[in-house]
């Protein structure tokens, strides 16, 4: 009985930490989707920076919560009511279920380390894309290519040392669609993509529970695919012509723990992106840092906010809530009132004057009325 009751006290010690971690962590990820959705007019790339700029912020919700001051929000009630043993108990499953699927989704990402590991070794080394494509002028060019029989889409993986992986019918691509292949995953590395998508599927696995982070992963795979996409036509490949190479392309099963090529489900939208013409697909773009700072700040000013109990305000305090005697009725006793003695002397009125007797009533004067006196008439000659 004692152990049970130490893990219920810790269960009601835990759960309202991890609550507000999660409603924290709702909040944010609510304002990143929303602005992610308001800023679609917006580049791929800048898109993307506000998805990860969000991720990051999610990731550093803890952190930011112990070492920044915090600041309260005044709209607790002073009467807390201790939970009963129904209700630790409830959320005592609510905790272990919540551990249950964390684990359950780290442990999946694992396996799928462990599975494109695996893929990668078991691949056939092909050299670097340089060897490729000798004329391929890019940072990344050094990148190692090998190829696997057991994919059908192109990826990439890796962040220190990162690799790009093709299917075996590379045999039948020419060196045009051989090199906006290389040019899309090699910006995947140039972006260290992988690294955002690893720290996405951490970030997933803790906020789970959060409402719309499937969304925000959702925008931050999409944004990365479509700045990839933003720098392969900066280098003079023509739309539609990379659009056919993206539907031959994207036929393979997703890996989760790559970044591919080809998505399925994210395919229609990249086409669409790729050929209308309002859309501004500029590859390049400032203000990363701004993005960050203005995520870190954010993430501040939410991470440090802890509800307080709100001040004291006085109220009227009724009587005995004993019915009396003569009236079955509760009796309302005034509040007691204490003022100022010399603001009572100075408010008690002086000594009363009496009146001054009334003057007697007089009989009112009637005035006569004088008969108007009318002129006579001026005289006029007589006519002859």
């Amino acid at each position: 009985m004692s152990d049970l009751a130490s893990a219920l006290a810790l269960s009601s010690v835990d759960s309202s930490a991890l609550l507000v971690l999660l409603v924290k962590g709702t909040i944010i990820c609510l304002l990143g989707v929303s602005i992610g959705s308001e800023s679609a007019a917006m580049p791929a790339i800048v898109r993307h920076r506000i998805a990860l700029g969000t991720v990051f912020g999610l990731a550093a919700l803890p952190l930011m919560a112990s070492i920044v001051s915090p600041w309260g929000l005044p709209i607790l009630s002073h009467e807390a009511g201790s939970p009963g043993a129904d209700s630790s108990l409830l959320v005592l499953a609510l905790i272990v279920l919540y551990l249950s699927v964390t684990g359950t989704l780290l442990v999946r990402l694992g396996l799928d380390l462990i599975r494109i590991a695996k893929l990668s070794y078991r691949a056939k080394p092909m050299g670097t894309a340089a060897e490729q494509l000798p004329n391929l002028d890019h940072p990344k060019s050094e990148t190692p290519v090998k190829c696997s029989p057991e994919i059908r889409s192109p990826l990439s993986w890796g962040w220190l040392r990162p690799q790009i992986l093709v299917p075996s019918n590379v045999i039948e691509w020419d060196s045009n669609e051989m090199r906006m292949v290389l040019q899309h995953e090699l910006a995947h590395v140039l972006r260290m993509d992988w690294a955002g998508h690893l720290l996405a599927r951490c970030i997933h696995a803790l906020y789970w529970p959060v409402p719309g982070i499937r969304l925000l992963l959702h925008q931050l795979s999409l944004s990365a695919e479509q700045a990839c996409d933003d720098r392969v036509l900066a280098s003079g490949v023509a739309a539609p012509e990379y659009a056919a190479m993206l539907l031959r392309q994207a036929q393979g099963v997703r890996i989760p723990a790559s970044v591919p090529l080809g998505n399925s489900s994210e395919l229609g939208t990249r086409i669409r992106y790729l050929v209308v013409e309002i859309v501004d697909h500029s590859a390049f773009a400032n203000g990363s840092a701004a993005t960050f700072l203005s995520s870190f700040l954010l993430t501040s000013l939410v991470a440090t906010a802890q509800l307080t109990q709100r001040p004291d305000i006085p109220v009227l305090e009724w009587g005995s809530a004993e019915p009396n005697e003569e009236s079955p009725e509760y009796v309302y006793a005034p509040p007691t009132v204490r003022i100022d003695p010399a603001v009572l002397a100075a408010l008690e009125p002086g000594p009363v004057k009496p009146l001054p007797p009334p003057e007697p009533l007089k009989p009112p004067q009637l005035k006569t009325l004088e008969k108007p006196t009318v002129p006579p008439p001026p005289r006029t000659a007589p006519t002859q």
